[in-house]
């Protein structure tokens, strides 16, 4: 740890135990932010032996991470690059991770077939060559047959909280929804807003008041989601909540409800004269121009619009890695969607 570890940008730990802690400790974890003086008392009452760098926040980690009793759960194969290889550009056939995505259905977030883009090969200079998830450790292990790359030193499977939602909370008061924790929360939309950089911004009412949610550009074709909803709709909206700007960064949107939308056809049709009615003015319906007659109201028909209700995700590349994707789910993402924001 102290050869490998970087002193800027890391306070790494190592706790070691023969006792669990409380599993009290992974739920506060995985959704709240915690502090050294919340583990200590657990540490000592463990009789656990501790070793941390810098500011020794790893240790946060361990204790949390060792209390952790699966439920949910998924599995990660990590492939390592050998010690020459660090730092350097990766290698790989991006058509064989298309083709271990394709072929092994217990995978996920590997590949994003929209995008054409894989989404599990790092960008940083650190040893992992590849993290293929998925839930069924057999099945990883054929993925990791067919994946093509440049030469590994290594590879294990970890079990992981990857893909479970854990963080998310779904049961809060108002006093309780503050930042820098991620809720479950549904709303009423009341607007939208895409402001120069492409992020887009809805504002919905709910129970802790109104709250204001964001899908920033690095989501891609998910804003557009944002883009098509209107005041009025009901949405569950999943994500972080930011502590400034006081932001909800969206995850997942589940919309549970739709208004209509209504459009104009014609102006009415006098029933008398069978002839097209004119505006009696702003405000004032219309009126037969031969007879008199009048109508309130033109002639309307709903809209369709390219958005229904059910689930949406962002791009394979945008998700968080707690974040359950809807394959995981039994979900699948509109096709109405789908279709429609490429246009």
């Amino acid at each position: 740890m102290e050869e490998y570890h970087d002193p800027v940008d890391s306070d790494p730990g190592i706790v070691i135990s023969r006792v669990c802690p409380d599993p009290s400790f992974y739920r506060r974890g995985v959704t709240r932010v915690m502090k050294r003086s919340d583990i200590e008392a657990e540490i000592e009452r463990i009789g656990a032996a501790k070793i941390e760098l810098g500011c020794g926040r790893g240790i946060i980690g361990c204790v949390c991470g060792m209390a952790w009793v699966p439920e949910d759960h998924t599995y990660e194969l990590l492939s390592y690059r050998p010690r020459s290889r660090w730092g350097t550009e990766r290698i790989f056939d991006p058509s064989t991770v298309a083709r271990a995505e394709h072929e092994i259905p217990t995978s996920f977030n590997s590949w994003d077939d929209r995008l054409a883009q894989c989404a599990m090969v790092p960008g940083t200079p650190c040893p992992v060559m590849y993290g293929f998830r998925g839930d069924v450790p057999e099945d990883l292990i054929r993925g990791h047959d067919i994946i093509k790359t440049e030469p590994q030193s290594r590879w294990v499977i970890f079990e992981s909280n990857q893909g479970t939602d854990d963080h998310i909370i779904r049961s809060f008061t108002p006093e309780e929804f503050i930042p820098n924790s991620s809720y479950l929360i549904r709303g009423t939309v009341v607007s939208e807003q895409r402001i120069r950089g492409g992020h887009t911004f809805l504002s919905i009412d709910t129970e802790c008041g109104r709250v204001v949610c964001a899908a920033y550009e690095p989501s891609g074709p998910f804003r557009y989601l944002l883009d098509w909803l209107d005041p009025g709709d009901t949405v569950e909206v999943m994500g972080e909540l930011r502590d400034s700007p006081r932001t909800l960064n969206l995850e997942k949107v589940h919309v549970i409800s739709l208004v209509d939308e209504w459009e104009k056809v014609s102006n009415p049709v006098c029933p008398n004269c069978g002839t097209t009615m004119s505006s009696a003015g702003r405000g004032k319906g219309y009126r037969c121009r031969k007879c008199g007659a009048q109508a309130a109201q033109a002639v309307m028909r709903r809209k369709a619009r390219p958005v229904v209700s059910g689930w949406y995700e962002p791009p394979t590349e945008a998700r968080r890695h707690l974040s359950k994707p809807l394959k995981r789910m039994g979900e699948v993402q509109p096709v109405e969607f789908v279709d429609c924001r490429n246009h």
